[in-house]
């Protein structure tokens, strides 16, 4: 394991041996641990990149008894990738990951492909997933370098560099492959992952569980809250808009977000724009951008959603009539959907709009 500066070296030295040891008694039981197809974990991974484990949790089993291989979700529509994806969020993933699969499909006979390179170039996958897929389906000794595993060896190895920095990049990398020779490449980088996520937390890390106490730089020179050593976080552009629910019956208005727009090929509520508003009038907007001619009462309940850099403040109006089925143009992509048909894929904010309301009632 490599060390910052010889004489700084701890008594008891990182091991794997004592890693994979604590790994085996804490490890949770989560269901893309029970696999070694690389279709499934690689899903898991695609699912869980800033996504909550128990959301993931929730859809991993549904989506793979769909989706069990690359050929069946290479084969789906873009409506049904969205319904799978319902709930997780940030569906750019699913769109690549539909595309990757194709690629799978077309060039590698539907095997996930067990080559580094062939991996990476598949889209949306970068070199944490890269190793997470190799390391854990194929035991091949690959890092998989998140920020869990940053924080932990940054405090664990006393690296002080910028943690994206080559040389900091260069010492985990070092230090994961002498661990990789003395375990399991797919369990130790499990292991890291682990450590990271229940243990050696961003803010009040649980220190007299971890394995690695003794060995840890940080704990020994007071600098656990110093470490990795990362950019401030951008803060985020506040925004207010307004979104319309229509209803007709049991039926809601939805559109489809367009091409190059945020949630593109979802449906949404008629807005005043997501994330952020294209005017200040919600009536007067959607007669000019989508020919909907609407009686629009007022604010009727509000709530706080965030996308990328935006932090918003949505607020509900709701139609005084609903507006004619015969009125709505095609060209505009309108339509009535029923609030409980998980077929459509309807966005994040659709579901709480209505939720806020039905508190209402």
């Amino acid at each position: 394991m490599p060390r910052r500066r010889a004489n700084d070296a701890p008594n008891v030295k990182p091991s794997a041996a004592t890693l994979l040891a604590w790994y085996a008694q804490v490890r949770r039981d989560l269901p893309w641990r029970r696999t070694k197809d690389a279709w499934a974990i690689w899903v898991s991974e695609i699912m869980l990149q800033q996504t909550r484990v128990e959301a993931v949790r929730e859809r991993f089993d549904a989506f793979l008894a769909r989706y069990g291989e690359p050929r069946a979700f290479a084969l789906a529509s873009d409506d049904e990738v969205l319904s799978a994806w319902r709930g997780l969020g940030y569906y750019r993933r699913a769109r690549a990951l539909h595309e990757a699969a194709r690629i799978v499909v077309d060039d590698h006979d539907g095997e996930v492909p067990r080559d580094l390179d062939a991996l990476e170039r598949l889209p949306g996958i970068g070199a944490y997933t890269v190793g997470a897929i190799a390391s854990i389906a194929f035991d091949i000794a690959a890092p998989a370098i998140d920020g869990n595993v940053e924080r932990v060896l940054a405090r664990v190895l006393g690296i002080e560099a910028a943690i994206k920095s080559q040389p900091a990049r260069a010492t985990m990398r070092a230090a994961i492959a002498e661990l990789h020779e003395a375990g399991a490449p797919g369990d130790v980088n499990q292991a890291l992952m682990e450590l990271g996520a229940t243990t050696c937390l961003p803010r009040a890390p649980r220190c007299e569980l971890c394995p690695w106490h003794d060995a840890c730089m940080a704990k020994r020179e007071g600098k656990i809250d110093d470490l990795p050593q990362t950019k401030p976080r951008e803060a985020g552009i506040a925004v207010e808009t307004e979104v319309l629910v229509a209803r007709d019956e049991d039926r809601v208005l939805v559109h489809r977000r367009p091409a190059g727009t945020v949630n593109a090929g979802q449906y949404c509520l008629p807005s005043l724009g997501i994330p952020r508003p294209l005017a200040t009038e919600l009536g007067e907007h959607l007669r000019a951008t989508l020919s909907l001619d609407a009686a629009i009462g007022p604010r009727r309940a509000s709530f706080r959603h965030a996308i990328t850099k935006w932090r918003m403040e949505v607020h509900v109006r709701e139609a005084l009539q609903a507006p004619r089925s015969d009125s709505l143009l095609a060209d505009h992509d309108l339509r009535y959907v029923s609030e409980s048909d998980a077929s459509i894929p309807t966005t994040t904010i659709v579901r709480k709009a209505l939720r806020a309301l039905v508190k209402l009632r």
